[in-house]
């Protein structure tokens, strides 16, 4: 009997099978060089979010620009607990009027 391989053994064959060898070795230096980059990177971007690292004032100048101006929410917050108090002021005078009408007064 004869092992019947996908490829044969000849000269031709076993050339074949040490470029797929080489083509092995290349992606696995590939791979080991693309964990790399993406571990340095992991770490570069855990420096810059503690606020720490060349990229942190990068960073924080993303940031302030993604996030809404912090005197403008300040404002907007002031006037929207001065807006519920007036219409809690104005709901009491409305039913303390309400009250000193039954009462008859």
């Amino acid at each position: 009997h004869r092992l019947l391989l996908p490829f044969d053994l000849t000269e031709e064959g076993l050339e074949r099978v040490e470029v797929f060898r080489r083509k092995i070795v290349v992606q696995a230096d590939e791979l080991a060089l693309a964990e790399r980059e993406v571990s340095e990177m992991t770490q570069q971007l855990k420096l810059a979010a503690s606020g720490s690292g060349a990229a942190a004032p990068v960073m924080a100048t993303v940031a302030d620009e993604l996030e809404p101006d912090a005197t403008l929410k300040r404002d907007f917050d002031m006037l929207a607990r001065q807006h519920k108090r007036a219409a809690a002021e104005q709901d009491a005078e409305t039913r303390l009027a309400e009250l000193k009408r039954r009462m008859g007064h």
